[in-house]
Order: structure tokens, then C-alpha cells, then sequence
């Protein structure tokens, strides 16, 4: 879900980097908004079922420095809204978000296909940062 939230504002700044900064809190308000959203209602449709939320990673090698406090505010939004429903939140962001790329490359498709979806080693990764919060 975030993903697909976060390329849609970031487009929605034509490349303008003030914009998405100015922007962002914003747009991290509303990703957390329609998580809390979903969550509530599989919590009522499902009010005893074990909920995980996986976090977001930041995929823009070399801006870390900027985009991290961003992908930080979201990682602090998206845990808030899962606690707001009894859900459990998973931070994927320590396992991907390697400062040399060395993990956001094995982990998911960007070095590879330019796609910043998981590889095969990155699902088995948010898989088993999923399993572990569920023991």
C-alpha cells in the first residue's frame, strides 16, 4: 500500500525535491490514515485474528540523507496506526536499508530490473520478520 501511495505523490512533485519535502507529512498522514482504515475494519470483520503490518524501506540509493527522515516519519506513522489496532508492526527497514546498497540490491529487484519490489530473498526476508513477530 505505502508504495504505491509514496510513487504517486512523489510524480505528483514533477522531480521538484522542495515539494516532496514540504509535501511529505502530508502524504505520510494520509498513507497512515487509510492504514488505520483497512486495519479497523479486518479488526472488526476479524476482532481475534493476529495482524502484521510490514513496514516500508527507502529504495533511493545515494538520498539517503534526504529521504531518510521521510521514510523514518512513515516507518513512525505506519507503527502508530497498527497499534491503534491491536495489529503488529514489522520493521523491515535495518534488514534493507544497508547505507553501500549492498542489501536493497540483494534484496529486492533495483539493481537488477530497477524495480524496488523484494526478490525472491527479500519476501523470505519479510517472511521471516513476519513469522518471528508472530511468536
Amino acid at each position: 500500500m505505502w508504495g504505491n501511495d509514496a510513487n504517486a505523490f512523489v510524480a505528483s512533485c514533477n522531480g521538484n525535491v522542495q515539494c516532496i519535502v514540504q509535501g511529505a507529512p502530508a502524504a505520510i498522514a494520509r498513507v497512515a490514515g487509510n492504514l488505520r482504515d483497512i486495519l479497523q475494519t479486518l479488526r472488526t470483520v476479524a476482532p481475534d485474528t493476529e495482524l502484521v503490518v510490514i513496514g516500508a524501506y527507502d529504495v533511493h540509493l545515494g538520498a539517503f540523507a534526504l529521504t531518510g527522515p521521510i521514510f523514518r516519519a512513515l516507518k513512525q506513522a505506519m507503527s502508530e496506526a497498527a497499534r491503534s489496532a491491536r495489529a503488529t508492526y514489522v520493521d523491515p527497514m535495518p534488514a534493507f536499508d544497508a547505507d553501500d546498497g549492498t542489501a536493497l540490491c540483494t534484496y529486492t529487484l533495483l539493481c537488477r530490473d530497477g524495480d524496488a519490489h523484494p526478490s525472491d530473498a527479500g519476501y523470505a526476508v519479510l517472511a521471516d520478520l513476519a513469522e518471528a513477530a508472530l511468536d
